[in-house]
């Protein structure tokens, strides 16, 4: 895949999960935490993280502020760069 080309997004309403697919980089947004905010797995890379903040807006209309947490399932910078 190349950078130019946009992710795979795939929402899935019924279970309150959007998965944001390119390359090497997977996150998954779950839109409500339990306290009504969501909260995203694996942020990626730091260039990726506008993929992040548009998914989160198209499918409930929260911003990177409104995130209760982020939560990095291993160190690698795929899946912790964003975090910044």
């Amino acid at each position: 895949m190349t950078e130019g080309r946009p992710p795979v997004v795939t929402h899935l309403p019924e279970i309150g999960i959007t998965a944001i697919s390119r390359w090497v980089f997977n996150c998954y947004v779950i839109h409500d935490g339990g306290d009504g905010r969501p909260f995203v797995v694996d942020l990626g890379l730091p260039s990726q993280l506008s993929e992040v903040a548009r998914a989160l807006a198209d499918h409930g209309g929260a911003g990177l502020d409104d995130l209760a947490a982020a939560v990095a399932t291993h160190g690698h910078v795929d899946h912790v760069g964003g975090s910044g």
